[in-house]
């Protein structure tokens, strides 16, 4: 009877051993599920210093912005396809370099500066994006035309400045560059379910810039993940002429990002995230003259906070 109360007991032992291995060792696979109407607002802050040498002198510039970006889950299609109502909420932005100091806060009723009332425009105004649960974007439509009406509403600098804020918003805020902001934002998703401790990688490739990233998963606790990311970056040598302020350059900067982010498992959205990030190369005059080579540092901190 002893012996075989002992036996039961070691078995039962060993059930509940090997049901908790089994429980830690779970593989899960991080979806964004959300319910119709369900709204979530998030808050990117990025911190920044750039350092050039323009004709053997060197040049600092340090930006900080701050976007709250506001989300509505507008409907969910059989696929499981999300499409999500985009709106910013606020914009706070500062720099300080060669050509001065510059700040701007939606939230105060300070005179904005020219330079910067085209981007000032997009406060409360939204675009529509559709995405899977995986966090691949579909598509993006609106922000082509909330450009439009930014551009519109400040209407106000003269030839050719005018012409060069009207490209530099359509190519920071228009439909494709919102989808690839976007895509960077939340593909962070694995395609198939992985365990604490298990990696998994994403390639993106825009006009740009061509990224590697890779995650691990590196605690799993109160329904929460604790993710590692690294990225490497480098430039697109396909990519067009970006144009800065009344030029146009090339870049052929690389770089790296390492940080830290909160999933929850519930939804999976990002409860926070922090990353550090730094590249180096050089930046090219290409138009307007003899090309003009600018030796480029960059590095910077990006937070992202669900509200």
């Amino acid at each position: 009877m002893f012996y075989r109360k002992t036996i039961s007991i070691l078995a039962l032992l060993s059930l509940l051993i090997h049901g908790l291995a089994w429980v830690a060792d779970a593989k899960i696979q991080p979806r964004v599920k959300l319910s119709v109407g369900q709204k979530f607002k998030l808050k990117l802050t990025y911190d920044g210093k750039m350092t050039q040498t323009v004709q053997g002198k060197k040049q600092v510039i340090t930006d900080t912005a701050t976007i709250v970006y506001s989300y509505d889950l507008q409907s969910v299609d059989e696929t499981g396809d999300m499409t999500l109502k985009v709106t910013y909420d606020s914009i706070r932005l500062t720099e300080d370099g060669p050509l001065g100091k510059i700040a701007f806060d939606s939230a105060t009723t300070a005179e904005v500066p020219q330079l910067v009332r085209g981007m000032a425009a997009l406060v409360g105004q939204s675009y529509v994006m559709r995405m899977t649960p995986g966090g691949r974007v579909r598509s993006v439509t609106g922000a082509d035309e909330m450009v439009a009406k930014a551009i519109e509403k400040h209407n106000i600098l003269s030839e050719p400045w005018k012409s060069s804020m009207s490209k530099l918003l359509s190519d920071r805020f228009g439909n494709l560059p919102i989808s690839e902001s976007m895509q960077g934002l939340f593909g962070i998703y694995p395609d198939k379910p992985v365990a604490v401790g298990e990696r998994w990688s994403r390639k993106l490739e825009l006009p740009q810039n061509i990224a590697e990233c890779f995650f691990k998963i590196m605690d799993r606790k109160d329904g929460i993940l604790t993710i590692k990311s690294f990225i490497t970056v480098k430039s697109n040598p396909e990519a067009p002429p970006i144009q800065i302020g009344l030029v146009n350059a090339t870049s052929d900067a690389t770089g790296k990002q390492e940080g830290t982010l909160k999933l929850d498992e519930v939804t999976g959205l990002i409860l926070h995230a922090e990353q550090t990030n730094s590249s180096t190369g050089n930046l090219t005059i290409v138009s307007g003259g003899p090309k003009i080579v600018i030796p480029s540092t960059v590095t910077g901190t990006t937070t992202l906070e669900k509200l």
